[in-house]
This record gives structure tokens, sequence and C-alpha cells, in this order.
């Protein structure tokens, strides 16, 4: 009895377990915050509702529709969302060197969604086509994702949907039998979102994070590696 009492399975978070995750992984019960920048600066956040439970509600209604349902599912996706928004901190991408964080569709929602470079082969082109925001907003029915795009990191129930939305329906793995990548990791990882890669519990952790943000060209390992690993077995332990 007590161990189904702790499993996450097919049943929603109360407000209570969002604020202990938080509080897990960022040491405090606080969220939307902001972030503390150099020279004293600091990115707020444009979210429109602060609050846990507004947070909690969103989730959930979030899981259910995208089938984000075990334990395993639910551990992968939020570690992955923790490492991209600073556990809860911000829904938008802060402005930096990075070009992306300088263009109309910059990373927005709980797991960045990014527009794409008006021209690929030009490092200093900025991501001012839609791209996945077009591909999003078609999925939603909404044009105004693509006209406003801020909406994506002001709108709580936008910024949670579409990082869902990125998680069951957007990025897959390839689907081409005959490609290095499934060469390397197999072909039960054929064509699979990152849900369902998820399922395989520890397995698949690697390949999760380098389709979602890109391998490093300096350490070989996924962006932010060191951070999603520590939450996923935070998550996992804790």
């Amino acid at each position: 009895k007590e161990e189904k009492e702790k499993c996450f399975c097919n049943r929603d978070f109360e407000e209570k377990d969002v604020r202990k995750l938080v509080k897990l992984l960022k040491g405090s019960e606080t969220i939307w915050e902001g972030q503390a920048l150099k020279g004293g600066k600091r990115a707020e956040c444009n979210i429109s509702d602060k609050s846990f439970g507004t947070l909690t509600k969103e989730l959930n209604n979030a899981i259910k529709k995208y089938k984000i349902n075990t334990c395993a599912q639910k551990m992968h996706f939020l570690a992955q969302v923790c490492e991209e928004t600073g556990t809860f901190s911000l829904s938008e991408e802060t402005k930096s060197d990075f070009i992306s964080s300088q263009s109309i569709y910059k990373g927005r929602g709980i797991l960045q969604l990014t527009g794409v470079k008006i021209d690929p082969k030009d490092t200093k082109s900025r991501y001012d086509k839609p791209g996945p925001y077009k591909d999003y907003a078609d999925y939603k029915d909404d044009q105004n994702i693509v006209k406003k795009p801020e909406v994506v990191a002001n709108n709580v129930q936008y910024a949670i949907d579409s990082g869902s939305w990125i998680w069951s329906v957007n990025k897959k793995m390839t689907n081409n039998p005959k490609s290095e990548a499934i060469t390397k990791w197999g072909k039960e990882t054929l064509g699979k979102s990152l849900n369902e890669l998820a399922i395989y519990e520890d397995k698949y952790l690697e390949l999760i994070s380098v389709l979602l943000n890109g391998r490093n060209k300096n350490t070989g390992m996924p962006n932010g590696w060191a951070t999603r690993q520590m939450n996923y077995n935070l998550l996992k332990t804790g």
C-alpha cells in the first residue's frame, strides 16, 4: 500500500507534490521568480499566473492530454523541463550572446519552443522564421502564436502545453532505419517521440537530451548534460 501511494503512474500531482519537487531541485519553494544576471541585473519572468495552484493544474492537464503517464515518463519530462526553465524560474530564453535569444522566435515555454534560422548556413543568422511556432500554431489552430509569439512565454497554459507538445508530438527520433543514429541507438528507438523513449527508464536519457537540445561540440555530451542528469537522478531517488 505504501509503495502504491508513492507511485505517480496514471495519477495527478497535488500542489504539495509540485512544491516538494521544486524544493528538491531548487532548494526553495519559489517559482517564476526570474533570474539574477551578471552586473546586478535581473531577468524578470512575465508569465501570467505565478501560483503553485495554476502550475499544478496545467501540468496535470498537459500530462493527461499528451499521455505522459508513467513515473519514468514524468521523471524524464520534468528533469528536462527543470533544466530548460531553471526549475520553473523563467518561461523564456533570456537575452545573451546566443543568437537565438536575440531573435523574434526565441526559446519560449517550458521546453523552449524555438524558431529556425533565416539562413541555416550563416552562424550569425537569427531565428526569425517561425518553424516549430507555425507547427504548434497549426496544432492548436491558433495563428496568434505566430503573430504574437510572446504568448507562449506569458500565458501559463501555452507555456506548459507547448512544452508537452514538443515532448510527445514534435521532437522525435529519425524514422530512417539506415541512419547513423539508429545504428548507434538501436531499432527500438526508430521514429519514437521523447515521451515514448522515456518509457525505457534510464536507457535513453542521453538520447532524449540530445534530441531536445543538441550535443555540445566541446564535451561531446548533450548541452546542459550535468543538470539534466542531476535532475533525473534527484527525481528518481527523491
